[in-house]
């Protein structure tokens, strides 16, 4: 778990880097680096919330909604943060060496987005998102 944390941390200090500070909230942005870093976790610790760091720095999850595509190989989860307040929605990136969600990755034009006229998303990200919303 020392290497994952490691990645989420030199991932969250990169994203920081690109933030205003004048509506930067730390706790908020540790929060939710620890919410994706436990959409990476396997999925019977994620159930019970016993995935280490990720699931620790975040107490006050009572039970895990799994959002998932197999075929896509897309996944997240819904849960409520009693502690917190807060109703949490964290989606895994790419899985390492999968071969299914690098074939999405490889999909990289933009698409329109439906919902908001004149933005346009990659549209790998947005099947894969698309499947499960």
């Amino acid at each position: 778990m020392k290497t994952t944390s490691f990645a989420l941390r030199t991932a969250f200090v990169a994203s920081m880097a690109a933030v205003v500070m004048a509506n930067f909230d730390v706790k908020i942005a540790n929060r939710s680096m620890y919410y994706s870093g436990a959409a990476y976790c396997d999925k019977p610790t994620l159930d019970n919330w016993t995935c280490g760091e990720p699931c620790t720095e975040n107490s006050g999850i009572s039970k895990i909604y799994r959002i998932e595509n197999e075929l896509l190989d897309t996944f997240g989860f819904v849960t409520y943060n009693s502690r917190d307040n807060e109703i949490v929605v964290a989606f895994r990136g790419t899985n390492g060496a999968d071969f299914l969600n690098w074939m999405t990755n490889i999909v990289y034009y933009r698409v329109q987005y439906e919902d908001v006229v004149g933005t346009q998303v990659h549209s790998g990200f947005y099947t894969a998102y698309y499947s499960v919303a």
